[in-house]
């Protein structure tokens, strides 16, 4: 290889690597946002949870009561006695954009003795977990359970709740 080829050959090379690179230094995408707006949830208490009046065991024993969360029956175990009265499960009314559904969930119930400090704790049972808006309603309903013993103290008991319902 002669001089001159040489030189021409450095100077190519130099060229090469002094000039600009051509590679993509950005790139774009399209992308598409959504929503649906859907009309709030409200819900209003058709009734309110009862367990009635109740006689205790008269021996030593538990008893445990119980108001269906599906159909309202009241039912119990042990020897404690259903005195003739009222009892409801709770229900509830849901409305909100049709066709949409709803969680369901509750606080804890401890009922307390009126002018005293002994309670009677509520297990509460909900007619389902989730709900549907048919026609933009729903109806559900709560229920529970709790033990009377021969050693509770009569008087009356009362106590609150929260419902909750959330679209899913």
């Amino acid at each position: 290889m002669n001089r001159l080829q040489k030189i021409a050959l450095c100077a190519a090379a130099m060229a090469a690597l002094a000039s600009p690179a051509f590679a993509q230094s950005s790139a774009t995408v399209s992308t598409t946002g959504t929503t649906k707006i859907v009309s709030p949830l409200s819900i209003a208490q058709n009734s309110a949870l009862a367990f009635g009046t109740i006689v205790k065991p008269g021996s030593a024993g538990t008893s445990v009561i119980t108001v269906s969360e599906v159909d309202g029956t009241r039912s119990k175990t042990g020897t404690a006695a259903l005195a003739t009265s009222t009892s409801s499960r709770a229900t509830y009314t849901v409305t909100g954009e049709s066709g949409q559904t709803f969680s369901i969930g509750t606080t804890a119930l401890t009922m307390t003795r009126s002018g005293g400090s002994e309670t009677l704790p509520v297990t509460l049972v909900k007619s389902g977990s989730t709900g549907t808006l048919t026609g933009g309603t729903a109806t559900f309903g709560v229920g529970g359970s709790f033990s009377v013993a021969d050693t509770t103290i009569s008087g009356d008991y009362t106590g609150t709740f929260d419902v909750t319902v959330t679209y899913n």
